[in-house]
């Protein structure tokens, strides 16, 4: 009881007897301690270490005012809701995410073989181009390896062709 006397005494109106000090100091402590600190670690203007104690000082600071009664009252009522808001939020954004960057992958894996040819080819193509480049320089080693990606290549031609028939 005696911090809480304290509490209530060194920041006014905050609602100690209605939440808890969980709810009335420790939440908003954090919330206003990490939205200084993300802000700070994101325009890197200090170090790491100069950036955490800035926003400690900064917290402290805010302490007295009415940003901690603010957030106290706000957080237990509507911290809920804006939890299970944000959740659902990048839960799609994320799966949308997955869906269309994946997306391209799966259809190139599971592609008609037509498709899978035509990127065969194009893939041939370049390859060749650096192989008779190499040749002409005299990077033997280089255009050695680049023969075996395109006997590679060649033969997944094959494989794509033999599955067309």
């Amino acid at each position: 009881m005696a911090l809480e006397d304290f509490l209530t005494n060194f920041i006014p109106n905050l609602p100690i007897e209605q939440y808890g000090i969980f709810y009335s100091l420790v939440l908003p402590f954090l919330i206003i301690f990490a939205v200084l600190f993300g802000a700070l670690e994101f325009l890197h203007i200090f170090g790491r270490k100069v950036d955490l104690m800035l926003a400690l000082v900064f917290t402290f600071l805010t302490l007295p005012t009415g940003a901690f009664t603010w957030f106290a009252s706000i957080l237990p009522t509507y911290g809920a809701i804006a939890a299970v808001g944000t959740f659902v939020a990048l839960f799609i954004f994320g799966s949308l995410r997955f869906g269309f960057s994946r997306g391209k992958d799966i259809y190139k894996e599971h592609a008609p073989p037509a498709d899978k040819l035509s990127d065969l080819y194009k893939k041939r193509e370049k390859i060749f181009k650096k192989y008779e480049k190499a040749k002409e320089q005299g990077k033997d080693r280089t255009a050695m390896e680049l023969a075996q990606d395109l006997e590679k290549i060649e033969r997944e031609i094959r494989y794509w062709k033999e599955k067309m028939v």
